[in-house]
């Protein structure tokens, strides 16, 4: 007696050839999936970063103005303002004046100092340039002697970050 081939011959193989074309699929959405979080988990911890930055100048200029009178608490707060100006082309670009030493504030010495740290401390952050960090001060009597401290910086080719910290100082 002779055996008629069977219809099915290679159906076993077949299937289990899209099994793992499903499994290779499924594996390399993980796969994207992990590099995404990878991603979310560093952005997340240079904010952390820009955030005890901007705080520890925050409370060294709090700490360093000159408080004898209401005049020389606003002239000291005046000498903190670093690049007040917004670049509208170009964000995270900021021109005008850098902080300087205003009596026996070392205003100028402490920003530069900190922009330092930004750059090349333990917290430093990628692609922060000297240009990309701000100080505005409005020391008006509507401005309550408000301190605005904007940290930028630009990790891979990605558009530049920012961290905006407010603070008064009285």
């Amino acid at each position: 007696m002779s055996q008629r081939p069977s219809r099915q011959g290679g159906m076993i193989l077949l299937e289990a050839l899209m099994a793992m074309l499903i499994f290779s699929l499924g594996i390399l959405g993980l796969v994207g999936v992990s590099g995404i979080a990878i991603g979310a988990q560093s952005d997340a911890q240079y904010r952390t970063d820009a955030n005890a930055l901007a705080t520890e100048l925050a409370q060294r200029i709090w700490l360093s103005t000159d408080r004898t009178s209401t005049t020389t608490l606003r002239e000291s707060l005046a000498g903190f303002q670093h690049r007040p100006t917004e670049d509208t082309d170009n964000p995270c670009h900021f021109t005008g004046d850098e902080a300087t030493n205003v009596g026996t504030v070392n205003a100028g010495t402490i920003v530069e100092e900190w922009i330092t740290r930004v750059r090349e401390g333990a917290r430093r952050l990628p692609g922060a340039g000297a240009d990309m960090q701000s100080i505005v001060v409005d020391t008006d009597a509507d401005g309550f002697n408000r301190v605005q401290i904007t940290v930028c910086w630009k990790a891979g080719a990605d558009v530049p970050r920012r961290h905006t910290y407010v603070t008064l100082v009285n």
